[in-house]
């Protein structure tokens, strides 16, 4: 019997920005996400029209480090008074040589590391894989980049 793993990853966080002309994503540069939250708000008129700034928020997210080279930007990140270019990529494809070939969505974040806890992940059978390292971070955001298939949007976040 032979297991098939797809090509297909369904979000992936990478610690540069993809909107960068001539960047090359390869699949070794990408992180699972095991989970992700947000929020973004801004008030509203009776018509349902944004006005005024988009409230300051954070972005919580966990990635899988399955190699201690994988988690060193945000190791070397967290505490610097520095904001940063994150990308989400979702329904990420890769071709051959584990090249980005094609992701139905992204987002790209500006943001703070300003917190960061690692954990290990207990694995289920110990002969299936061995112990991984989690990381749980916290960026407080400057601005979003949506980049859809048909087309993109940026919300900039302002401190009120």
């Amino acid at each position: 019997m032979h297991l098939v793993v797809s090509k297909q990853l369904k979000a992936l966080i990478l610690t540069k920005d993809i909107s960068e002309q001539g960047i090359v994503v390869r699949q070794p540069d990408c992180l699972t996400l095991q989970h992700f939250n947000y929020q973004c708000s801004r008030r509203r008129t009776d018509d349902g029209i944004p006005y005024g700034p988009t409230v300051p928020s954070y972005i919580d997210f966990t990635v899988r480090v399955t190699d201690k080279a994988q988690g060193k930007a945000f190791f070397e990140r967290v505490g610097l008074n520095k904001s940063f270019r994150y990308s989400f990529l979702f329904n990420a494809s890769f071709a051959s040589k584990k090249k980005l070939s094609d992701y139905e969505d992204a987002m790209v974040v500006t943001g703070y590391l300003v917190e960061m806890e690692e954990f290990y992940d207990q694995p289920r059978n110990p002969e299936e894989y061995s112990e991984q390292l989690l990381l749980h971070c916290r960026l407080l955001l400057c601005s979003i980049d949506y980049q859809g298939s048909k087309d993109s949007l940026t919300l900039t976040i302002t401190e009120d």
